[in-house]
């Protein structure tokens, strides 16, 4: 993913980039909209929009809070997943932020992500180490260094169909947290490397202890297991990039 739109950015000549997924429908010229947020705030650099489900729900992929030791913490802990509204145990997600204001982030989702075409060039676009997910993650943290300040608006809204189902696929999941650990390596504290992975391999281990928990078959609680079980896989993969 994160090498294809490298290739195809190349063709691009207009003063912006527009990453916009497959699976999104555009409501209300959402696109001209998001192009006039840029413009009235050209010191952000990186810009996103709103996105909710088919039903008009809230998708709060748009953005994200950059991992720290306290959002790995909650993840591992079940926290964020007990109270996924709380800006405090839900950091890493803004939960209890419904998007609906104007606001400064970390990252913006590459659902639906436009960026200055000459900050995308002095980035070198996206990491190619990054195969799929963290790709957005790792460039907007890139870009805050030379000064961009991602922002996100809720006049800008379009459907993303991503995330509206539960069922959690071993290989999908593994390939996130091979992303997370690239991330850690790449962007924390060196200080807080060795317990930020810790905290992450926990993670599918607290998610598939839970679900045995709740008793019967848990087809997510499998999933989770699965995936605790390769974990020296996907973290070393990720230390590996």
């Amino acid at each position: 993913f994160a090498r294809a739109n490298n290739v195809a950015a190349e063709w691009a000549t207009g003063e912006y980039l527009l990453l916009l997924n497959p699976d999104t429908v555009i409501l209300n010229g959402a696109v001209d909209r998001l192009v006039e947020f840029a413009r009235s705030r050209p010191e952000a650099g990186i810009w996103g929009g709103r996105t909710v489900f088919a039903d008009g729900r809230l998708n709060p992929s748009s953005c994200w809070r950059r991992m720290s030791v306290w959002n790995l913490a909650c993840r591992a802990f079940g926290f964020s997943t007990l109270m996924p509204n709380s800006g405090v145990f839900h950091a890493e997600a803004y939960g209890g932020w419904a998007r609906d204001t104007v606001r400064m982030v970390d990252i913006v989702s590459g659902c639906f992500f436009l960026i200055t075409t000459r900050l995308w060039r002095g980035l070198n676009g996206f990491d190619p180490a990054f195969f799929m997910y963290g790709e957005e993650a790792d460039l907007c943290q890139r870009a805050r260094r030379l000064g961009a300040r991602p922002h996100v608006t809720p006049d800008a809204e379009i459907v993303h169909y991503g995330g509206a189902s539960e069922t959690v696929r071993e290989d999908k999941v593994s390939r996130l947290l091979r992303a997370k650990a690239l991330l850690i390596l790449r962007h924390m504290p060196r200080g807080c490397v060795g317990l930020s992975l810790l905290m992450l391999a926990m993670w599918p281990l607290s998610r598939s202890l839970a679900g045995r928990a709740r008793g019967g078959e848990d087809a997510r609680a499998d999933v989770w297991s699965q995936v605790w079980a390769r974990r020296r896989e996907w973290l070393l993969n990720g230390a590996g990039s």
